[in-house]
């Protein structure tokens, strides 16, 4: 798959997880903080954009020392790293290594065969 087609596979994963927590029970059954920080991250490298410590903890939608405690977990696998604001060194960015990116990109590249796969074996896939 394609930069852009593994992007598009992390929004659409990322927008459900957002649906799925205003669904009763489905945030506390779906809840993956570790997750969420590794997708928010990925499409922030591809964005180009910078999230800081504190963005991470929000794109989990969990409390702040639970969110601190996945990002530690993150770090501790070598699968994002922190970086120091060079205009704030108060504040720490937070950005997924090499192994970080390989990882999640082998996890989207299996996302997408398999919804590919669904779509093509139901006929819900668009025709060309």
């Amino acid at each position: 798959m394609t930069d852009i087609e593994l992007v598009r596979v992390a929004e659409a994963l990322f927008r459900a997880k957002r649906v799925m927590s205003t669904l009763p029970h489905a945030g506390s059954l779906f809840y993956d903080p570790a997750w969420d920080i590794l997708l928010d991250l990925y499409l922030a490298h591809h964005a180009k954009k910078c999230v800081s410590v504190k963005g991470a903890s929000l794109a989990t939608n969990a409390p702040q020392t639970t969110a601190l405690r996945q990002v530690w977990l993150l770090e501790s696998l070598a699968l994002i790293e922190r970086q120091v604001d060079p205009h704030d060194r108060r504040r720490h960015f937070v950005v997924l290594t090499r192994d970080g990116l390989l990882l999640i990109e082998q996890v989207l590249e299996a996302y997408g065969l398999q919804f590919s796969r669904l779509l093509e074996d139901t006929g819900l896939a668009a025709n060309p």
